[in-house]
């Protein structure tokens, strides 16, 4: 500290004092204006990062560099200061990309793995820090290296920084500065690993994500070092090395959040390719016996609940063959809903009961996530009284839950209670601001506004707010993208996407599939195609991680692609892009019907035919598979058998014009 060394320096060249105890006093002096300090920068940080996590970025960025005036050491403000700085930068430098960064794009399009030497580049911090053009956060962080050498989470920091802005020999010359200071940091190893499996390096991923694990050593066995090498390794076709995996080393893990995380993994491992429904079942027991109340665990459990119903829709006797009837997709999902719900609402209940009785457990996780999950169920019925209820009730619970209040205002949105929704939006930012609640606030300003006419200003200042939060919140750049369109800035447009797709977000089949749209409305049917395929290869690698939300959008990225073959007379191609869905994702009822076309229009007719039947088997709504096996029926002659599909289609879907249409041709 200046005043520390100022009066060093006195000490040093005084030649006044003559006693012992004037030099003691002195240093009690030091002492205590150093404890002074320390307490003054504590204050100071919390304050700067408070200021953060409300939306103040420029008063936070000046209260750490008052801090760092203080003490130009303080590694903590470095890095806080530099990250928030990088925030700022990642959406305004995109702005002047023409598209996706070269650099990236040209390791991507590379054929063949690398280990981890033959990716290896040296290039100095201090020749980073000047590249142009220059940046504020560059010099953040090269600043907080230079006063912090040692700290390795500024090095890792500015490594991510790197990469997010797609500079792939920056990012991996600083993670191996970083390496440097630690050989098997777990975070380095694990961001590092994250930049090479991205640019299809998976042996070199897989080297680094294992090289703290196999040390042993306390504190270097991580939730995400684990699930990211298990991911892989699944994605790899190695099931068994990865279900082995999680088991040796989640009993390694010391947080109790993160060992969850493990027991998530592996009880999706079993239950998606193992199809063992009660291990993961007891997984997920296991993860509640470790963290007990861990909100995720137990809407995981519920959900799995549900998913139980559906494995056992097909009924088979003793002898292997199938007994009875296949009872309909809605009664399947209702007595899926009603199986989630009941698992949801006894947990709810108890932690109603608990709370009154104020015996809510230390190591229960605090977030309304059971509530939220239940609510979900409750919209989509139609019941928004009881969703409101519920919510509330959890709000009495999870007061600084911002995403509740997010919640209530969908519900109030749903209801038509615009001026509601805007007063519960502005509740849950004034809490904690959250990508998903800034989306959900400006799509109310478009589809919405007060007056007649959108102010697009205000809602491209919401999603850039909601970029600087989450740069990986994939709905952002999809919602952010379209908007654009509708106004007619195509570029804008284009680079919103390819900012999505650039920042590996975590949805990554709605931001390809958003981007091969546009491609596809401009004309350009080999770009979408090769942005389809490309956003498919990501999907399958991510597969292991996707929730079912995700894995519906993955399953519409499959279906586009093959429709857009077969659309352009590759029948061939497109069955296979829809068997290999199929395969990924199961029965799902576009992709077989998009397969039996592709047979259709191959000329097997068999084949078509079984096809068709499975998909009205998985959803007897879906008119458009009725209508076109009556149409393939009707074109070879079995009328009878074509007017009965028609018939059937109707039926279940009274109000598809189209199946009414084709039907009129016999009447």
């Amino acid at each position: 500290m200046e005043d520390e060394d100022g009066s060093r320096n006195k000490m040093k060249g005084s030649t006044t004092i003559s006693t012992s105890e004037k030099p003691l006093a002195g240093k009690n002096n030091n002492r205590n204006g150093k404890v002074g300090n320390k307490h003054k920068i504590r204050t100071m940080f919390r304050q700067a990062k408070d200021m953060e996590r409300s939306g103040q970025w420029h008063q936070a960025c000046t209260h750490l560099e008052a801090i760092l005036d203080i003490d130009q050491h303080d590694s903590y403000s470095h890095l806080a200061l530099a990250r928030l700085r990088s925030r700022r930068e990642r959406t305004t430098s995109r702005e002047k990309r023409p598209s996706i960064d070269n650099e990236k794009e040209s390791v991507m399009k590379k054929t063949g793995d690398s280990v981890l030497e033959e990716t290896r580049v040296t290039i100095t911090p201090l020749a980073i820090a000047q590249a142009t053009p220059f940046s504020k956060a560059r010099q953040a962080f090269y600043n907080g290296i230079d006063k912090c050498p040692k700290s390795i989470h500024i090095w890792q920091a500015w490594a991510l920084h790197e990469e997010s802005l797609g500079n792939v020999s920056f990012a991996r010359s600083l993670f191996q500065w970083a390496l440097e200071i630690d050989n098997t940091n777990p975070y380095v190893c694990h961001g590092y690993g994250l930049l090479e499996h991205q640019c299809g390096n998976f042996d070199a991923a897989i080297e680094l994500w294992q090289r703290p694990l196999k040390s042993r050593q306390k504190g270097k066995t991580t939730a995400a070092l684990v699930c990211s090498l298990g991911k892989l390794m699944v994605a790899k076709g190695h099931l068994q090395e990865a279900r082995d995996l999680y088991v040796e080393t989640v009993l390694r893990i010391d947080s109790q959040r993160e060992a969850t995380e493990v027991y998530l993994a592996a009880a999706w491992l079993e239950e998606k390719h193992f199809k063992k429904f009660g291990r993961a079942e007891e997984l997920l027991n296991l993860a509640l016996r470790v963290s007990p109340g861990n909100s995720r665990a137990m809407v995981a459990l519920a959900k799995l609940a549900g998913r139980k119903v559906d494995s056992q829709r097909i009924v088979i006797d003793k002898n292997g063959s199938k007994r009875g009837k296949n009872p309909s997709k809605r009664d399947v999902e209702r007595r899926r809903n009603d199986a989630v719900k009941k698992q949801l609402q006894e947990a709810c209940m108890d932690l109603v009961k608990s709370k009154k009785q104020e015996q809510i457990g230390k190591s229960d996780v605090k977030d309304g996530r059971l509530f939220n999950a239940w609510q979900k169920l409750e919209v989509k019925n139609k019941n928004f009284k009881a969703a409101k209820s519920i919510l509330k009730e959890g709000m009495e619970i999870f007061p600084n839950d911002h995403s509740l209040r997010q919640a209530a205002g969908k519900v109030e949105e749903l209801v038509g209670n615009y001026t509601g929704a805007r007063d519960w939006y502005s509740a849950s930012l004034l809490i904690m601001p959250s990508a998903p609640t800034l989306v959900a606030y400006s799509m109310l300003e478009i589809s919405h506004p007060i007056g007649n006419e959108v102010n697009y200003t205000r809602a491209s200042r919401l999603f850039d707010e909601a970029l600087l939060i989450d740069p990986r919140h994939g709905p952002v750049y999809n919602a952010y993208g379209n908007m654009q369109l509708k106004m007619g800035n195509i570029k804008k447009a284009r680079q919103v996407y390819q900012n999505g797709v650039f920042a590996n977000c975590r949805d990554v089949a709605s931001v390809y599939h958003g981007l091969a749209m546009l491609e596809l409305s401009l004309g350009n049917v080999e770009t979408a195609r090769l942005v389809l395929m490309e956003g498919l290869k990501e999907v399958r690698i991510n597969d292991s991680g996707m929730d079912s939300n995700r894995r519906n959008r993955a399953i519409f990225l499959a279906q586009s692609l093959g429709m857009l073959e077969l659309n352009c007379n590759r029948a061939a191609e497109a069955k296979t892009i829809f068997e290999k869905g199929i395969e990924q994702h199961g029965n799902s009822t576009q992709l077989l019907l998009g397969a039996a076309l592709s047979e259709v229009k191959l000329g097997n007719e068999e084949s078509a035919r079984s096809l068709f039947e499975r998909a009205i088997n998985v959803d007897r709504k879906h008119a458009q598979a009725w209508q076109s096996w009556g149409v393939m029926e009707m074109r070879a002659g079995n009328y009878k058998v074509a007017k009965t599909l028609f018939e059937c289609g109707i039926k279940n879907d009274p109000l598809h014009g189209a199946l009414w249409q084709a039907y009129g041709t016999f009447c």
